[in-house]
């Protein structure tokens, strides 16, 4: 049986943490982002073309993960995250050595931001911010990032995923 788990605005994303245990020693397996942007024809010339840029995107990261459920996993496990409504995106690994890529959390917080238009209020949506431990000589520090804003997002256990 797969698990399910939905986030919408105004959801308490703390289920959802509290069920992945934080992605604790996970590691992100894969990241797919996706525009909604396209070119359209506006007119019967070849060069009649307008872009629909949006500034938006979705998003899909797959988590290998075994800690979480209340007990040990299949070491294949994967989360499958699939956000809509992505914005802001940026994702910086470099000086990252292999030995400091599994995470040691992952948080999604209510947050806002700017909206495109005039005088507009700011749009509630979701921050995900991933946390890594990072050494320095010989000190283990905790180095967290920003990855994106988004406003929907399902969680789903997609161990299959993983295969071929």
């Amino acid at each position: 049986m797969t698990d399910l788990y939905r986030l919408a605005p105004g959801d308490d994303p703390t289920r959802v943490i509290e069920r992945y245990n934080a992605f604790h020693d996970g590691f992100v397996r894969s990241i797919a982002l996706a525009s909604r942007d396209r070119f359209t024809r506006v007119g019967p010339r070849t060069w009649d073309v307008a872009h629909e840029t949006t500034g938006q995107f979705a998003a899909v990261i797959e988590f290998a993960h075994y800690n979480y459920g209340g007990g040990i996993q299949p070491l294949d496990g994967v989360v499958r995250a699939t956000f809509r409504g992505v914005r802001d995106f940026a994702l910086d690994l470099r000086g990252f050595r292999s030995y400091e890529w599994p995470l040691k959390l992952v948080a999604i917080e209510p947050a806002t931001r700017d909206v495109e238009a005039v005088r507009a209020p700011p749009e509630p949506c979701f921050a995900l911010t991933l946390t890594w431990s990072h050494i320095e000589g010989t000190t283990w520090s905790s180095t967290p990032q920003r990855l994106f804003s988004f406003t929907h997002a399902t969680f789903e256990d997609a161990t299959e995923a993983m295969e071929g």
